[in-house]
């Protein structure tokens, strides 16, 4: 079980664990807030697209931009 310290995104790491992905979308949105390419790479950010997530981006209490956010990840890496 994964230790949640934040209350906003206890429904993300429910979701996460229920989709059955090998990618974890809490994970892979905190590297993209961070902007850690490295860390992005490992996370799976070349197997998803931002249409992936508008699920995550319903669910999410706080409602924050999560589709924007895997677009500028995919972007970061692309034109680095």
């Amino acid at each position: 079980m994964v230790e949640v310290k934040s209350a906003h995104l206890y429904r993300l790491v429910y979701l996460s664990q229920s989709l059955q992905w090998d990618i974890l979308p809490v994970y892979l949105l905190k590297a993209i807030w961070l902007m850690t390419m490295m860390k992005l790479r490992e996370l799976g950010i070349y197997e998803i697209v931002e249409e992936d997530l508008a699920l995550c981006e319903f669910v999410d209490v706080s409602k924050h931009p999560v589709q924007e956010l895997v677009r500028k990840g995919i972007e970061l890496i692309q034109y680095s």
